[in-house]
């Protein structure tokens, strides 16, 4: 079974590079453009991983590791 590893950032393009570069390697990965839009994701799946840009719109990366964090502590 492989990783699974959520992308989050607000910049489209570091998002597809990004999510090349870990596919190649071969990890399952989802993207999202936004903390609120990650926080919906991990509403319905579990990651190994979350690589998260800490400068972002509307919620901004600390925000969204608190909200992660109450929602699963483990």
């Amino acid at each position: 079974m492989s990783e699974k590893v959520l992308l989050v950032d607000d910049e489209k393009e570091f998002l597809d590079i990004m999510s090349e570069r870990i596919q190649a390697r071969g990890m399952t990965v989802r993207t999202a453009t936004s903390a609120s839009q990650a926080l919906s994701i991990l509403g319905e799946e579990t990651f190994d991983a979350i690589v998260m840009d800490f400068q972002m719109p509307e919620m901004d990366g600390m925000e969204a590791l608190k909200a992660i964090k109450e929602k699963s502590p483990e």
